[in-house]
Order: C-alpha cells, then structure tokens, then sequence
C-alpha cells in the first residue's frame, strides 16, 4: 500500500511556454525533492512548488533569464557581419 500522502502542487518547468499549471502529486519517499504526478509524470525541484508565491517568483526568475538570453542573441546578431567576408570555404576532408 502507498503510504504517502497527495499534496497540491505547482509545476513551472513548462511556465514560459505553456504556463504554470496546478495538479496533486506524491514526493518520492527516498528523494523528497521527486514528486510523481498522475498523468504527467515525474518532476524534480525546482520544477515544482508547494505554494503559489513559490511557484510564482520562479517562474518570473525564468522569465527574466530567457529575456537575458534572448538579448545576448539579438546583440550578437545585430552585430553580426554579413557580407562577403562571411563567405567561407567547404571544407572537404571530412
């Protein structure tokens, strides 16, 4: 018999794409930061959260990363040459 108990949970490992979504979960026994959750599977911490506020303040840490991210990348390609200088030669060794 399954002795652990069904918590309410939040799950942000998909939040910038698909949001944070609430479900009820067991945690693993022998890694207390595993839940398992019915017809979603498996998530591991930081991917889940007991509480909303927690579930919240990730996600918009998430969010700020990804808009780092894609800042560093928009930089990179503005700076980006293209001309013929960035042709280069197949190299065919291989």
């Amino acid at each position: 018999m399954d002795e652990r108990k069904v918590i309410r949970v939040y799950v942000t490992k998909q939040a910038l794409t698909s949001g944070i979504f609430e479900a009820e979960g067991k945690v693993s026994i022998s890694s207390p930061e595993v839940i398992g959750i019915m017809k979603c599977g498996v998530y591991i911490k930081p991917d889940w959260h007991e509480t909303k506020e927690g579930a919240i303040e990730r996600a918009k840490v998430m969010r700020d990363k990804a808009i780092k991210s894609t800042e560093r990348k928009l930089k990179k390609l503005k700076d980006m040459v293209i001309d013929e200088t960035s042709i280069k030669e197949l190299d065919k060794s291989n």
